[in-house]
């Protein structure tokens, strides 16, 4: 009688070391996913920081160009554009 429960507690013994470690593993999955998810992330903000000093570059390098062209501003100004401006209608004063 006294094997048998002998065998039981190490049976439970193994058990709640099998459980630990699936948890620890399950643990390990999540911080894995967790560091892709966070390395995915910063790629993506570097190649976006990288293609907006691109398009600067690129516009730097074309006003560069129009000014030793003598050309007027690429930015255009219409005289409407004030015009065109939305203006909040008052509230009425009550």
């Amino acid at each position: 009688m006294s094997i048998s429960i002998w065998v039981v507690m190490l049976l439970g013994g193994l058990l709640v070391v099998l459980a630990v470690c699936v948890g620890m593993s399950l643990d390990t999955e999540k911080q894995r996913r967790e560091r892709q998810r966070v390395a995915r992330e910063r790629y993506l903000i570097k190649a976006e920081r990288e293609w907006l000093e691109r398009e600067r570059r690129q516009y730097a390098d074309r006003l560069r160009e129009w000014r030793q062209q003598g050309s007027p501003s690429p930015i255009v100004h219409r005289p409407d554009d004030e015009d065109m401006r939305y203006e909040a209608p008052s509230a009425p004063v009550a």
